[in-house]
């Protein structure tokens, strides 16, 4: 009966070693496939993150030489301008002006469009007005004034500037438009 017991004992323990060194042996397997997909899966970022490096590299040469052709070119622009024909600096120096005038124009029809409205005088209305209506028709009358010399230089500038561009037409100057009049078309 002892030989008995101890053989049920020996095929208990060698049971429960058994079941237990399975378990054990399935948790470090378990483990162990875990750990062969983080190292997988840190392998693939590694990859990843040595492309990007490379594309980094990659593309701070580039702008590097970008920046030097870029540099390169406004260079040359400034030789190109300081170099430029007699006509050609004629000619940017007209479309300068003409911009110029294009800009006074408008900023002089901005104030004429937000300035008081003039005062109107009907037929014989000019016997009664007072003193204060008077001076105030005066004062318009040398807005008026102002106005027609204005105009009148903004069109000897104008004709001035015609003249010339006719000058270099017939010496047979091609004039391109220009960008801002060309955007208005």
């Amino acid at each position: 009966m002892k030989a008995e017991q101890l053989r049920a004992l020996d095929t208990l323990r060698a049971d429960y070693a058994l079941e237990h060194s399975s378990s054990r042996v399935a948790e470090l397997t378990n483990q162990l496939h875990t750990q062969e997909v983080t190292v997988k899966h840190l392998k693939e970022q590694l990859q990843e993150l040595q492309g990007a490096k490379d594309a980094l590299t990659v593309s701070r040469t580039r702008e590097d030489a970008l920046q030097k052709q870029l540099s390169r070119l406004l260079k040359d622009l400034k030789e190109a301008k300081e170099a430029q024909s007699p006509e050609g600096k004629l000619l940017s120096g007209l479309e300068r002006k003409i911009l110029d005038m294009e800009l006074r124009h408008q900023s002089r029809e901005r104030k004429l469009q937000q300035s008081p409205p003039p005062l109107q005088v009907i037929g014989g209305s000019w016997q009664t007005l007072d003193s204060g209506q008077q001076s105030e028709v005066e004062g318009w009358k040398q807005l008026a004034q102002q106005k027609s010399r204005e105009v009148e230089a903004f069109r000897l500038e104008l004709d001035s500037i015609l003249d010339i561009l006719r000058h270099l037409q017939r010496q047979g100057v091609v004039l391109p438009p220009p960008p801002h009049l060309s955007a208005l078309q």
